[in-house]
């Protein structure tokens, strides 16, 4: 993932787990090309529901979380309407997450103790969590209660000692694909940043994630330690992000009212879609500020 920052002090990689989990929720892909190449062997030693992680993956972790998990992907898990914490899947053999016991249904329900259900939880457990050297997560699998247990190695590698990064890829260019019959987005009526449609017709699409997955990637914005905000690439023609009139480069500042420069705006804005009208999208377009208006017809 390109995190777009100038500098990364301790605190700062800290934010960034938080941010890069976030990233997992709202995109449901972390932003490089392709998946990480997967660590040493010695990095990740496992026994029982415990793991330990050697100072580069540790590293790799703090700074940049969504490429280190990659392609691990996230979603909210309701339960008689309420949250009960987020749904894994997208988990490969061999990538880190599988190498920590993860596996594809699992449910995260608490980080460090701390209740994952609905956006300020889960906002206070990543915060509380990124100075920890010990991660213990708890998990519903197959509706069953584990937990299991990350220990991380904190301290700062030596030069050289770990390996170099895979090289920055360019975003691939926009797919030139029509919109998928039955997706819903011929519902959905857009002119010039300003869209249409009856609340049913909001409901289906917000509950098709593969819309939302697979039609772009953000990358969070972070200048000087804050975030921003997320940058909107690959865009895919005949994506929602498309139809809706976003653009490759377009930087979205907040959703729903919610600034997106913490996490808890950020979890925030995902639930609060759903009962917003109108829904609103503030982004930059090469510096000029421009709103996306989604009026719900009921």
């Amino acid at each position: 993932m390109l995190l777009r920052r100038s500098s990364t002090s301790q605190r700062g990689r800290g934010s960034a787990l938080g941010w890069g989990l976030l990233l997992a929720v709202l995109s449901g892909s972390a932003a490089s090309a392709g998946d990480p190449p997967p660590p040493a062997r010695q990095e990740v030693r496992c026994s029982g529901d415990s793991c330990s992680l050697g100072a580069c993956v540790s590293q790799a972790l703090l700074d940049d979380a969504a490429s280190a998990l990659s392609p691990l992907r996230l979603l909210p898990m309701m339960q008689g309407g309420q949250a009960i914490g987020f749904k894994l899947f997208g988990i490969r053999d061999g990538s880190l997450a599988a190498r920590l016991g993860l596996q594809n249904g699992d449910v995260a329900t608490r980080l460090n103790d701390r209740s994952l259900a609905g956006p300020e939880p889960a906002a206070a457990a990543l915060k509380a969590a990124s100075e920890a050297t010990t991660l213990r997560l708890s998990l519903l699998r197959a509706g069953q209660p584990i937990e299991r247990r990350v220990v991380l190695d904190r301290r700062k590698p030596a030069p050289g000692e770990c390996p170099p990064p895979p090289a920055p890829q360019s975003p691939p260019p926009a797919a030139s694909e029509p919109a998928q019959k039955g997706s819903g987005l011929a519902d959905l009526h857009c002119r010039a940043l300003r869209c249409t449609c009856k609340a049913e017709v909001r409901d289906r699409l917000l509950a098709d994630s593969d819309l939302f997955l697979h039609g772009a990637r953000f990358v969070p914005e972070i200048v000087q330690g804050k975030p921003m905000g997320f940058r909107l690439l690959g865009v895919r023609r005949g994506s929602i992000y498309a139809h809706v009139g976003l653009q490759n480069g377009d930087l979205v500042e907040k959703i729903a009212g919610q600034p997106l420069d913490n996490p808890e705006g950020a979890l925030a804005a995902y639930t609060q879609v759903r009962s917003r009208n109108p829904i609103t999208v503030d982004f930059r377009r090469r510096g000029t500020a421009m709103t996306l208006t989604v009026d719900v017809e009921h």
